[in-house]
């Protein structure tokens, strides 16, 4: 059971199912209505990322790290750090540390999106071929996120430690488009 990641799943769903309506509105001419969408796209973007890299990544490396945190309790630290155990590890941060890298990236291409042109033919060609950009690199992320890292997170974290997660994510501020 997918108990920490389900939400994330499903918040990826939305997302992508918001691109799409930028895109549509950027087809249909109505440059306005394709902004305010970006920037809705921009908020639940936003309130997905404070939930993985500020609830769910700093449990993962506080799990392989074998720290203590405060609010999950003692984290079990494996007797013998193995190379397969050293190379779990740098797999996880390498994983981690791209996912935010792909965040930011995301992000600043969104951005770039508010308030285009799109009057003139080039303009409109211009933004298609760059909301076709995004939506692959989102789909791409999306994609690794759920084949690799949120089945690593599933794998990792014991029960009790997902259940108080899964509380915290639930305890961000979460608009109505997340129910």
């Amino acid at each position: 059971m997918n108990q920490v990641t389900a939400p994330l799943i499903r918040e990826h769903g939305v997302l992508v199912e918001s691109l799409r309506d930028v895109a549509a509105a950027y087809e249909s001419g109505s440059p306005i209505g394709a902004s305010s969408l970006v920037r809705f796209l921009q908020d639940a973007l936003l309130l997905h990322r404070r939930r993985e890299e500020d609830i769910l990544f700093p449990a993962l490396v506080g799990r392989i790290e074998g720290e203590i945190d405060e609010r999950l309790g003692l984290i079990e630290v494996p007797a013998q750090r193995s190379d397969s155990w050293i190379g779990a590890r740098e797999l996880l941060l390498g994983l981690l540390a791209s996912t935010i890298a792909e965040h930011q990236h995301l992000a600043t291409m969104l951005a770039s999106l508010d308030g285009r042109p799109t009057g003139c033919p080039a303009d409109a060609r211009s933004v298609r071929r760059d909301l076709r950009y995004l939506m692959r690199q989102f789909l791409k992320h999306t994609s690794r996120e759920q084949n690799q890292l949120y089945p690593l997170a599933e794998a990792m974290l014991s029960n009790p430690e997902k259940r108080r997660l899964r509380s915290r994510m639930d305890a961000c501020t979460a608009p109505e488009w997340v129910a």
